[in-house]
């Protein structure tokens, strides 16, 4: 379902909640779809086979400064979040991975990041699972 940013202000106004941070694109999970996969990775024969792994990754990123840019809340509700806006901008931008029958997570953090950059950050962190788990 599409919607234009102009109905998701409105819908926002009749819920009674803050407006000021209205993203498309943080839809909210379907429960049912999330199990229904989870169970299909469990089946699967990849996961039965040992040597074998399905691995979801992620890029993300840390910063210093206090944010609340997805918070939402009551109309004239807002929290005040106190930064220092003149210092200089310290972020650390990582990858994800987690293992699909197990769980289990694995990071890293880099302060400098650019495409080729996340992509060798990938590799590395494929590297290292593929280690793990031989």
């Amino acid at each position: 379902m599409k919607l234009k940013t102009t109905r998701i202000y409105e819908i926002l106004k009749e819920l009674n909640k803050s407006n000021q941070k209205a993203h498309r694109d943080d839809a909210n999970a379907h429960k049912k779809e999330q199990k229904t996969l989870i169970s299909n990775l469990k089946k699967n024969s990849l996961l039965k086979n040992k040597k074998k792994k399905i691995v979801f990754f992620d890029e993300f990123a840390v910063d210093e400064r206090p944010s609340i840019f997805y918070g939402w809340a009551e109309k004239n509700t807002g929290q005040k979040v106190l930064s220092n806006q003149k210092g200089k901008r310290k972020k650390l931008k990582g990858m994800i991975a987690v293992d699909t029958l197990t769980g289990q997570e694995y990071f890293q953090l880099k302060e400098k990041l650019l495409i080729g950059g996340c992509f060798r950050l990938f590799l590395t962190t494929v590297s290292f699972l593929c280690q793990k788990w031989i």
